[in-house]
């Protein structure tokens, strides 16, 4: 009896605790996608606005609840679960940037290309096949 009673509140107090930590072992993982995310396409915008390059082209994975958006020359990546406070990485360039394809209607895996057209650095993605 004493048995069963020490497995049954094993399961009862080890499932929830179990499955709490595999979720935030998933957002952890995601939250690291996000800042690789925000880390790459920095650099490759800043290596555009500079001149060091005119194009650079990469491949990255953009992890659920991340939005990569563009307003005049601040580039913007943020990370934001549900009921938790955003994650922010923003940089802003000497040339205004135009998001020409965004990945804010899906996760997953995408070629992006940086480059500089006519005084504007523009900022494709689309998806890996």
């Amino acid at each position: 009896m004493l048995v069963a009673v020490g497995l049954t509140t094993a399961v009862l107090v080890g499932a929830p605790v179990l499955l709490y930590a595999i979720v935030t072992m998933d957002s952890a993982a995601q939250v690291r996608q996000a800042e690789t995310l925000a880390d790459t396409i920095h650099n490759a915008t800043g290596k555009v606005d500079t001149g060091n390059a005119s194009e650079v082209t990469f491949e990255v994975v953009v992890p659920k609840y991340t939005n990569v958006t563009a307003l005049g020359n601040t580039l913007t990546v943020v990370y934001r679960r549900e009921n938790t406070e955003p994650i922010i990485w923003s940089e802003t360039y000497g040339h205004n940037i135009v998001m020409l394809a965004g990945p804010s209607f899906a996760p997953g895996a995408f070629y992006v290309q940086v480059k500089h057209v006519a005084d504007v650095i523009e900022i494709r993605f689309s998806f890996t096949t």
